[in-house]
């Protein structure tokens, strides 16, 4: 469902000919503070889209109307190496196509973003680390690249966990307020760290601008 989207950014691209690229994801770089968590993800998080050959758009600012590369055209390479996942792009000789590279040459746009979702239960993790909750990705489904023009985040529009558990629960520090149904959401866990479950994947959605984004098939930056 779109409302499990997410989106990340991270900077690093350039122009090589007619060629734009870069990376999408840097491996096991803890992020900024997003809210109370910060995040990590994994070079095997990246696997199942890989193995998968999920179809996955190169966008503008992650509008469906700008496509810039599919990797089932051909038009988008996805490869994952000891830093990250590279992305290379083929960008048409198109309006939009050819703004992007300019603009990118003359290094008014410098950022890259993706969006995903997470494969739940045992696509990520929490740990405390320096007394801050860290949220690990180990795998995740990527619907998209995109080139974008601010590197931000945005609040989603979807249900917590514990709402989509069928139940809001209230807890103190300490007390167990996993889930009624544990299945729903994988996992009990104590007042603070569902505090952090509840904003991880809720903090930063993907789709921002595409009212009907394109859905990858769901078996799921810096």
């Amino acid at each position: 469902m779109s409302d499990n989207l997410e989106r990340r950014a991270a900077t690093d691209i350039g122009v090589h000919g007619r060629q734009i690229r870069g990376y999408a994801i840097v491996f096991d770089t803890l992020s900024a503070d997003l809210g109370g968590f910060r995040e990590l993800i994994t070079p095997d998080a990246v696997d199942r889209t890989l193995r998968e050959r999920l179809d996955v758009r190169a966008l503008v600012d992650h509008d469906a109307s700008k496509v810039l590369g599919r990797t089932t055209a051909g038009t988008l390479r996805l490869a994952k190496d000891d830093r990250g996942l590279r992305v290379e792009i083929d960008p048409p000789d198109t309006t939009v196509g050819r703004d992007v590279v300019a603009l990118v040459q003359r290094g008014d746009v410098t950022g890259m973003s993706f969006a995903f979702r997470v494969i739940r239960p045992h696509g990520e993790r929490f740990e405390q680390r320096e007394g801050q909750p860290v949220r690990i990705v180990t795998d995740m489904a990527i619907q998209d690249v995109s080139i974008v023009t601010f590197r931000r985040t945005r609040r989603p529009m979807r249900r917590s966990p514990s709402e989509r558990c069928g139940r809001s629960r209230r807890g103190r520090a300490g007390e167990s307020t996993g889930c009624v149904d544990s299945s729903a959401c994988g996992r009990r866990l104590t007042w603070e760290g569902r505090r952090a479950h509840d904003r991880a994947p809720t903090l930063l959605v993907a789709a921002i601008g595409t009212p009907n984004p394109p859905q990858p098939e769901l078996r799921s930056g810096c």
